[in-house]
Order: C-alpha cells, then structure tokens, then sequence
C-alpha cells in the first residue's frame, strides 16, 4: 500500500500545453448574420462584378484578405474597444518571473511589467501587440494600402476603448468604420477598383449608406426605441432604393423592399432588432449584387 504523502514528494510531470508561439481560438461571436468585415469584404465583391468573373478571382489573396478584414481586425478591435467591465484589455495577467537586475522584487520596473502582481502592461505585450504584429504581417502581403489601413484599425479600436472615460465617443460609429467602411473599401482596391474607375461613386455612395446602416443598427439594438438610431437606419434604407433607382435597377428593389419590411414590423411590435439581421445581410447582398451587375 502505497504512503499517503509517496505522491507528494514525486517529481512533477512535464505538461506542455500548447506547441505554438501564438495562440488563436477561433469562434462564432454572438450571430453569424451580424454586419462585419467577412460580408463586407463579400458584399464588395459582388458590388464590384466579380459574381460574374470567378475565373479572375486571385483565391490565396481573397482568403488572406477574409482573415485579415475579420479575424485579425476584429481582435483588435475585441481586445481595444471592448467597453464591457470583462474586456481583454481589463482583464489583469498573473505575474511572470523574469529574472534581470532592475526587475528584482519590489523594484519601479517590476510594478510596471506586474512582475510582482498582476498588472494591465503584460496582457498588452502579451495579447494586443502579437494581434497587431499578425495582422501587420498579413497586410504588408497585401500591399501599402493594406498596411495603413491596418493601422487605422488601431487607431479607432483604441479611440472607441476610451469611451470607458469619454461617454461623447461614439463606439457605434467608430465599430461601422472598422467592420463596414475599411474592410468594404480594401476589398474594392484588391479587386482592382478604384477611383478611376466609372462606377467610383456610386460604389462609395452604397458603402456610405452601409456604414449609416450599421451605425444606426447598432443604436437601435443597444437602446430600444433609439430616435438616431431609427433615422438612420431609414435614411440609409431609403438612400440606398433611391441609389438603385438611379442605378435602373428595378427589380432589385422590389426584392430590397421586402427585405426591409421586417425591421419596420420589429419596430412596430417593439420586438429586438437583433431577430432581423439576417434580413439585414440578405439586402446587403441584394443591394451589392444590383450595383454589381449594372453597367457602369
């Protein structure tokens, strides 16, 4: 029979938990329909004719653009902006032993790196700055424009963090630029379209009214019954019929009709707006697939 304490005094078992430098869990947050940079990134494709020319498309660059616009942008983002008390950026890393003369317990640079408790520091170096250096990597692959557009990613995540001190920021907005208005807009410069060409404004005319979409969607699921939120989520609806008015698409419309008739009765029966996203990104495509197969 074996000592109680014989456990106790054996070696420890060597347990390597992961076999990777960077590590990534991937999955769905919150629902799938929600308006981000993967449909963005989709939603200009078909704005910019690619439906009917797949044989042109570059797949490997579509693939790295999907993750860079979504995954890579959307941690940022997460890990900048989130304004919940739960938020990555808040949540405090446990000390890490690293022995070097000036980090030496109690010392200044010690408290500062939470080496002695755990501190805000470590979980920047040890989560935001490896998301940001991935995404920099992925977007340096897809050229200039990427790369800066990357960093303007950053810079809006961390304006939109402020708002834990500054309630004017308007997170909903600064969010709609970061899934909507960037991915949209680096998408049509991987597709080749830019502003030279013909259908420039109207295609910036459409990504415009998108971005007043999402905005006020967000207003009008985060406060029911939102005065703003509902403005603009109208006008962006009625802005972008007109669009296809002007774009002598007809029968899209009446399609793009039906599909904004759930919001309205969401609205009028005091339902949550989140039910209708789906419908939300349905026109998305309808909208985009008009603007795509209509000549320039």
């Amino acid at each position: 029979m074996a000592h109680p304490s014989s456990h106790a005094t054996s070696p420890p078992r060597s347990v390597v938990r992961y076999s990777s430098l960077f590590i990534a869990r991937i999955w769905f947050e919150e629902s799938p329909w929600r308006l981000s940079g993967f449909w963005s990134v989709l939603a200009a494709g078909l704005a910019a004719g690619l439906l009917g020319r797949l044989n042109q498309v570059d797949w490997p660059s579509l693939l790295l653009l999907l993750l860079l616009t979504d995954l890579l942008w959307g941690s940022i983002w997460g890990m900048l902006a989130d304004t919940t008390p739960t938020g990555p950026t808040l949540q405090a890393t446990a000390p890490v032993r690293i022995w070097l003369p000036y980090l030496h317990p109690g010392s200044p640079a010690a408290r500062l790196f939470g080496m002695d408790a755990p501190g805000l520091l470590p979980s920047l170096l040890r989560s935001v700055l490896p998301s940001i250096l991935l995404a920099s990597l992925a977007a340096a692959a897809l050229g200039a424009t990427a790369l800066w557009m990357t960093g303007a990613v950053v810079l809006l995540s961390f304006f939109a963090g402020l708002h834990r001190q500054v309630d004017l920021i308007p997170v909903g907005l600064l969010h709609s630029l970061t899934g909507v208005t960037l991915p949209w807009l680096l998408a049509l410069n991987q597709f080749g379209l830019t502003s030279e060409h013909p259908a420039w404004n109207t295609q910036m005319a459409l990504l415009g009214l998108w971005t007043l979409l999402a905005w006020g969607s967000s207003r009008a699921m985060a406060w029911p019954g939102d005065r703003l939120g509902l403005v603009l989520l109208a006008g962006a609806q009625l802005g972008i019929a007109l669009l296809l008015i002007l774009a002598r698409a007809p029968l899209w419309l009446a399609l793009l009709g039906v599909l904004w008739l759930p919001t309205w009765l969401a609205v009028h029966q005091e339902q949550p707006l989140a039910k209708v996203r789906l419908w939300w990104l349905l026109a998305l495509f309808v909208s985009s697939m008009a603007l795509g197969q209509t000549p320039a």
